[in-house]
């Protein structure tokens, strides 16, 4: 059960772990944004129940930082372009090929279904891989995610500062 509300879910809101590692791979100040959030969320002092702030101050931050990194999340409507004479590229294909543009149709809208950044690799099949393996994940749940998290923020935090090891 916990396997299907987890695909809904990154069906719905478009959470694709491939888009997003792909994303994440090409765009380095991103990724590092991203870690010093996690590892300041990980050694973040919760109180006895479990929260830090008002949940609905929690939630806007969140929100906030989110928008802020501009991750490949959700979906976009917009018209979808033909190819043109000059300009041989499709807005809205679900199988695209070079210079074309990820995107499913609408049936009889003329709007096309897409992600806000959609990258060359994307396509139905690999949308879906990305979906079900986000499900997997989503999957195992909170606890086991933020014990994960813990333990890399504590495994980079040991040894010897590299800086005291040259001397």
């Amino acid at each position: 059960m916990a396997f299907i509300i987890g695909f809904i879910v990154a069906l719905v809101l478009n959470v694709d772990s491939i888009n997003l590692t792909v994303y994440l791979w090409r765009d380095p100040t991103v990724r590092q944004t991203l870690v010093a959030q996690a590892s300041n969320a990980a050694e973040q002092p919760q109180n006895s129940t479990g929260t830090t702030q008002n949940p609905t101050e929690s939630v806007q931050n969140a929100q906030q930082q989110l928008q802020a990194l501009n991750l490949p999340i959700g979906w976009g409507v917009a018209p979808i372009v033909a190819p043109t004479v000059d300009k041989n590229t499709n807005s809205c294909n679900p199988f695209p090929k070079t210079g074309d543009a990820f995107g499913v149709p609408l049936l009889a809208t003329g709007q096309c279904l897409a992600p806000p950044q959609a990258n060359d690799q994307s396509n139905v099949l690999t949308k879906l891989l990305g979906i079900f393996i986000t499900a997997l994940a989503a999957m195992q749940g909170a606890p086991f995610w933020f014990d994960m998290l813990k333990r890399l923020v504590n495994l980079r935090g040991t040894g010897p500062n590299p800086a005291e090891k040259a001397k």
